[in-house]
């Protein structure tokens, strides 16, 4: 009995050494946490702010921002083909020699544009001329004379101005109604004797009313800038004004004496009125130009 029992109690034991050893987890290995560690991914560094130049910054077209606005000023070389009789210049001791007025003179302008669709402007513009013609100057056997005609005319042009784009700028051509306004014509004519005595002094003013025409123009415009360009061109003027209801005016000023003359397209009994005249101007006007677009 007592070998059974002290059997039994190394049975019981055994079995509690044995339970044990299960019960207890496997210890974990000590370098694990650090393995995991180094194995968790790094966050990727920050891509460092990028200020963008100013020439990558977006900018609007100009075209875009554009009033389809144009203000030009111009210089203008005026060559005059208005209808006028000839007289003579020169000695005329063997052969009278009879030449044309030949009138040319400077003046300048001022233009104003609008586009009412792209290329293609509304155009207002305002031309001033000085223009003279030649001095003739005739000599006789006893006299010599002198007769010169001057005039300034302005008018304002009306129209459209199509351009098309070539090369670093623009062709353009335009057309449109002319108004001449009111002008007056000078005509200075001094007779001399052969030794140089002043015999008849004379200056004549026609006066001539407000005259209707069209014009035409033809130039290229090159693009310094862009807003400002220059440019070159041609504008040719046909207009005629008459001088009905008008005077002329002749001032004689050797004799001191004014004499007056008055034209009419009616004309009472009796009067000592005259038919009223004519007066075509044909002008081509060579013009270099300096303008802003807006």
């Amino acid at each position: 009995m007592r070998k059974l029992l002290t059997i039994f109690s190394a049975a019981i034991f055994v079995g509690s050494l044995a339970a044990q050893k299960k019960a207890a987890p496997p210890p974990a290995p000590a370098a694990a946490p650090k393995a995991a560690q180094a194995e968790q991914p790094r966050p990727a560094p920050a891509a460092p702010a990028v200020t963008p130049s100013p020439s990558s910054t977006p900018t609007p077209a100009a075209s875009s921002q554009s009033l389809g606005l144009s203000v030009e000023g111009y210089g203008l070389f005026t060559l005059a083909r208005e209808t006028s009789p000839s007289f003579p210049d020169g000695d005329t001791t063997s052969t009278t020699t009879y030449k044309l007025p030949g009138t040319m003179g400077f003046g300048g302008g001022l233009s104003l544009g609008y586009d009412i669709v792209e290329k293609l402007a509304v155009q207002l513009s305002f031309d001033y001329r000085s223009l003279r013609s030649r001095k003739w100057e005739a000599k006789f056997p006893a006299i010599t004379t002198t007769t010169q005609n001057t005039y300034n005319t302005m008018w304002l042009g009306l129209g459209l101005r199509p351009r098309i784009q070539l090369g670093s700028g623009s062709i353009y051509a335009g057309a449109g109604l002319a108004v001449v306004l009111p002008w007056t014509s000078v005509t200075t004519a001094q007779v001399r004797t052969t030794a140089g005595t002043l015999v008849q002094d004379n200056e004549t003013n026609e006066n001539w009313n407000l005259g209707l025409g069209a014009y035409g123009e033809l130039g290229y415009q090159y693009q310094v800038t862009d807003m400002v360009y220059v440019g070159l061109g041609v504008r040719l003027l046909v207009a005629a004004s008459d001088n009905d209801g008008k005077k002329s005016e002749t001032k004689d000023k050797v004799n001191n004496t004014t004499s007056v003359t008055e034209y009419a397209s009616s004309i009472p009994a009796g009067s000592t009125k005259l038919p009223f005249q004519s007066a075509t101007i044909t002008d081509i006007n060579f013009a270099l130009s300096v303008g802003i677009r807006l």
